[in-house]
């Protein structure tokens, strides 16, 4: 699980298909889905879910810090 503040990062994990700089990492996970939400202060965050996390949903559901989340990446595994 990641809590992401920097869109710039966001969009370099989009645009990698879930990953950043693997040659660099080859070690690092996959990240299956990205969920962009409110914080209680008012300011976007994006929560990345990564796929050896048991939660998959995690970030999609409405909580006390996690607010209005929906999706906008997921991984296409095919």
């Amino acid at each position: 699980m990641a809590t992401i503040d920097d869109r710039a990062t966001v969009d370099r994990l989009i645009a990698g298909k879930g990953r950043i700089d693997p040659e660099d990492a080859p070690d690092n996970p996959w990240a299956t889905k990205i969920v962009e939400y409110t914080t209680p202060e008012g300011r976007i965050a994006w929560g990345v879910v990564f796929e050896h996390e048991r939660d998959q949903r995690r970030y999609e559901v409405a909580t006390a810090f996690v607010w209005n989340p929906r999706v906008i990446w997921a991984r296409n595994r095919w």
